[in-house]
């Protein structure tokens, strides 16, 4: 059974949480988010490196979509690394997410859900997560993406 929000979200510090976090790799959506023909819809990074996948929770079966990104300095200084963490009720749900939220979208996911800011893990201010309706992410991914081969990227997920 799927618990959702993952039992992670019972841990209110930030970095225990990051510490508690025991996840199975489920799928890689890579560097961008294309359409059938190839035509990059958005990417799935900032920075220099980076990507999206999804995870799924070893304890209680939670999901999360994960997007990482680092800058690398020119200068010998520290790279900037961050990650999120955004919740999502099934690997379905997280399919729809991902074409549907670009970089920056993603990164200001309006639910609490986990960061980590080179080494500081904090929990985001938000509203408590809630399971999407599917149909509704399908309909806001149309309505935001009117290009010809969406409708075969959202009905293959």
């Amino acid at each position: 059974m799927t618990r959702y929000p993952c039992h992670l979200y019972e841990i209110r510090d930030g970095k225990k949480a990051y510490e508690a976090m025991q996840m199975d790799f489920v799928k890689d959506y890579g560097d961008d988010v294309r359409l059938p023909g190839g035509k990059t819809l958005h990417d799935n990074y900032t920075w220099d490196d980076g990507g999206r996948c999804l995870l799924r929770c070893r304890e209680c079966g939670g999901y999360f979509l994960c997007q990482s990104s680092e800058y690398h300095d020119m200068f010998d200084g520290p790279d900037g690394y961050y990650k999120d963490w955004i919740p999502a009720a099934s690997a379905e749900d997280a399919d729809l997410l991902n074409i549907l939220l670009d970089v920056m979208e993603f990164e200001n996911y309006p639910c609490r859900h986990l960061r980590r800011n080179n080494h500081d893990f904090f929990w985001t201010q938000g509203e408590e997560p809630i399971p999407h309706d599917l149909e509704a992410l399908r309909e806001k991914i149309l309505k935001k993406y009117p290009v010809e081969g969406i409708n075969e990227l959202v009905d293959r997920k």
